[in-house]
């Protein structure tokens, strides 16, 4: 008896305060003046904007030389280098055929060799007889006679070993005009032998990098813009570069059955243009407008009222409304021109019952509450917390002062 007599007691308060919170929230208070509670309160931040054009281009370059090759194929002997190939000024791209020069320098070595044994018996024999001489005094008149002659022979084998080493340099400095270099260092594009112009193309950096831009699209992009770019599939390695030159003349030639006429734009990375392979293709996004240290809220705390941007904002802990003029999205976060301080706070995502004015709380989070923090509280404020969650909507000071500490 006495355990039902505790039960229907317990029942009867819940139903008294149930009523007496029911009759305050909607007689005592004006509907403005409710407390609304979220945990969405954001502060004003600042960051960094910026308008791209999204599009796409390819590594190129505008240096390309092209060394011709004579049209009479069978002059040439063998081709030196393959299309890919890393070249160096001076590499040699070709050789050309040069039979009787080879013939003629193969003739004079013979008789360089000959005349260098020669000049070696000529040497021995005046070495003898400069040893005779020594020996034999009273023929030294006949061995100066003989060491003249010989001397003088040997003069003359010198200079024809001097003509002959003359002419050999001679026609190999033209068989070296047979024999093609290339004038730059780069990379072997194409080895044509085909046509009436066979050529070997060499491109060089630095390396540009080509895109296209429709007709609609060309009033958007000026020269000196920058860019970042990103090569496909490393979207996390960055490079920066500027639009150096937009193309006047199409791609293609214009013609009335085409929708619309694409242009050339050509980029120039700031650096590391060799980290790019030639050919490759890339990501472009040209930065049309950008906004450094701006104000910066969550797009979700923007509501449109009358077609006009509001966001609410928090003062002295009630709602207030501000219309804002609005700037450069990255599509998270929005850039606010006016109508908001760096110092302000919003509500993001805001429900659809918010007016201005009304009492804004945030739930305490118990467990961020230590036991600790309960010593800055008295125990008749303790008891006031308790009965304020029955009977009051805004927030106590008491919960303030733990949130303070």
């Amino acid at each position: 008896m006495y355990k039902k007599w505790i039960l229907y007691n317990v029942i009867a308060i819940c139903i008294v305060l149930i009523s007496i919170n029911t009759y305050l929230l909607y007689t005592k208070e004006e509907p403005s003046h409710r407390t609304m509670i979220t945990r969405s309160i954001v502060p004003v931040k600042k960051s960094n904007f910026q308008l791209f054009f999204p599009t796409k281009g390819v590594v190129t370059t505008p240096y390309i030389e092209k060394v011709f090759i004579p049209s009479d194929l069978e002059t040439i002997d063998k081709i030196l280098v393959r299309s890919g190939q890393e070249v160096q000024a001076g590499t040699p791209l070709l050789v050309q055929k040069s039979n009787q020069i080879n013939e003629q320098i193969e003739q004079l070595e013979h008789e360089m060799t000959y005349l260098q044994q020669q000049l070696e018996d000529i040497e021995q024999s005046i070495q003898h007889v400069e040893t005779d001489n020594q020996m034999a005094e009273q023929q030294e008149g006949i061995n100066t006679m003989i060491l003249q002659q010989l001397q003088s022979e040997k003069r003359a084998i010198e200079t024809k070993i001097n003509n002959v080493s003359n002419q050999k340099v001679y026609l190999e400095k033209q068989k070296e005009k047979q024999l093609i270099k290339s004038p730059i260092t780069g990379i072997v594009e194409k080895v044509e032998l085909k046509g009436q112009h066979p050529f070997i193309s060499i491109i060089s950096p630095p390396y540009l990098i080509e895109g296209t831009l429709s007709e609609m699209d060309l009033t958007k992009i000026k020269e000196g813009q920058q860019v970042k770019i990103s090569p496909f599939g490393q979207h996390d390695h960055k490079y920066m570069g500027n639009v150096i030159e937009i193309g006047k003349i199409p791609i293609h030639a214009p013609s009335l059955d085409s929708k619309e006429s694409r242009y050339p734009f050509y980029v120039r990375l700031e650096n590391d243009e060799q980290s790019l392979p030639y050919g490759s293709h890339v990501s472009l996004s040209v930065i049309l407008k950008e906004s450094k240290n701006a104000l910066s809220i969550p797009k979700k705390s923007i509501v449109q009222k009358e077609k006009k941007p509001i966001v609410y904002t928090i003062s002295k802990g009630k709602v207030k409304k501000r219309e804002v003029e609005l700037g450069l999205s990255n599509g998270l976060q929005q850039e606010v021109i006016t109508g908001l301080h760096d110092h302000d706070w919003v509500i993001s995502n805001p429900p659809s019952s918010i007016k201005e004015n009304m009492l804004v709380a945030k739930p305490l989070e118990l467990k961020k509450i230590q036991r600790a923090d309960l010593r800055y509280l008295s125990k008749k404020e303790i008891l006031s917390l308790i009965i304020a969650g029955f009977f009051r909507t805004n927030v106590h000071p008491a919960v303030e002062k733990i949130a303070e500490k």
